[in-house]
This record gives structure tokens, sequence and C-alpha cells, in this order.
């Protein structure tokens, strides 16, 4: 059972990934102990999209 949770977290980690990197999310906070975000914002294009 801890496999499956692992392997479902790397597949959330690599989503996230995909999405900052086609710029549809942005990081505004990051760790800079961990080296990680934080937080996101939503690009205003994909808002527009959704509204």
């Amino acid at each position: 059972m801890k496999n499956k949770g692992l392997a479902s977290l790397n597949s959330v980690v690599e989503l996230l990934s995909e999405i900052v990197n086609r710029s549809m999310i942005q990081p505004i906070d990051i760790n800079v102990d961990k080296g990680m975000e934080k937080s996101y914002c939503i690009h205003d294009m994909v808002i527009d999209s959704i509204c």
C-alpha cells in the first residue's frame, strides 16, 4: 500500500511540474531551505478560460 501512495505522489509532482512548465500556474512563494515551491498563482489566461 505504501508504494501505491508514493506512485500517486510522484504522479502529482510530475503533473504539477508540467503545468508550471507550460506557465499555467506560477510559483509565488519558495521555501529557500528545501528549494521547493510553497504556493502558486493561477495565470490570468487560465482564470479567464475557466470563468
